[in-house]
Order: C-alpha cells, then structure tokens, then sequence
C-alpha cells in the first residue's frame, strides 16, 4: 500500500484501536490490530456467549498470574498504577483517558514491563530490556507531552488533552509514533 491507500488504512487502523501494536488482520476490508477479541468478534458480528463469558474469565485469571503469583499483590500494583497515573497526569495537566477500556489494557502492559523489565516501559512500544536504549519510552515517555499538545493523546492513548475528550473534529485520527 502507498499514499492515500496507506494512510486510510492506518487511519482504519487506528480507529479500531488506539494503540498501534502487532499483527494486524484484514477481515473483509476491516483492519484490526493486534489480538483483540471483542473488535474481531464485533467485524464478524459474532456475539460472545456464556462459554466465551467462562472463557475471557479464565484469561483474565490466567493475566494475573503470569504478572504476580499472589491476587492481591496484582489488585496492589494495579491500583498503586493507576494512582500513579492519576498523579502524573494532574502534574502535567492532562488526563487519563476516559475509555476504561484502553485504560485496564494499559495499566496491565505498564505493570507486566515494570516487573519484566525494572521500569515502566511503554506497552505500545517493543522495549528492548536494556534501560539505556529504553529511557525514551518510559511512561510517561520523552515524546508524550509533545504528543498530547499536537495530536490531543498520547501514542498509546493514556494521556490526553480536554479536547480529545471534547471530541475536537481537528485532532488527527491517529497518533504517528514520534520515535521513528
């Protein structure tokens, strides 16, 4: 894809998921991004029943002890995160976006690279491990607040300005990653 073609696309890309992450999946023109089974199931209008109920439960369990062996050391970290978050972006005078949704996937890719990593590696961005080569995507990363003044977000959506919430018509519909 070139040009125009590749700009709707990513433009499509970013519609359905604020985040750029990999792979992405063409169903009958519909770009989605990542393994997101709800906008997967949505594009095949399939509807999650009481066995996908079970099953997303199960994930969700399995989530939590892949990041801590013990519940309520995760229900800790989570919390102590999103407080954390609360506080940085009052600091910088922005919010948290107000889609939960993004927000819990966040939360949780912030936590895991903590733990994996020794640092709050940005989720929406490959970390390398290395902190020296990682230090620019540390969240709240070095291209953040230039993102939020420009675009209304963030790269991944964490961060955003009153009128992205607002819904400003002129904010462009995807956030280019400013590390490449």
């Amino acid at each position: 894809m070139e040009g125009e073609e590749q700009e709707r696309a990513i433009a499509e890309a970013y519609h359905l998921s604020k985040q750029r992450s990999f792979p992405v999946t063409y169903i009958d023109g519909a770009c989605i991004i990542g393994f997101h089974e709800s906008k997967i199931r949505s594009i095949l209008k399939l509807h999650a029943g009481e066995d996908e109920d079970k099953e997303s439960k199960i994930k969700s369990a399995v989530e939590i002890s892949r990041l801590t062996l013990d519940g309520v050391e995760y229900r800790k970290t989570i919390e102590e995160l999103r407080q954390w978050l609360e506080r940085e972006a009052i600091s910088h005078g922005y919010n948290i976006n107000p889609d939960k949704n993004v927000i819990e996937e966040i939360i949780i890719g912030l936590a895991r690279n903590e733990k994996r990593y020794g640092y709050k590696a940005c989720p929406c961005r490959l970390a390398t491990g290395k902190y020296q080569l990682d230090c620019d995507i540390i969240c709240p990363c070095s291209y953040c607040f230039l993102d939020v003044e420009k675009n209304g977000r963030c790269y991944c959506t964490l961060f955003v300005s009153d009128r992205y919430i607002a819904g400003d018509p002129s904010l462009p519909q995807y956030v280019p990653d400013s590390r490449e």
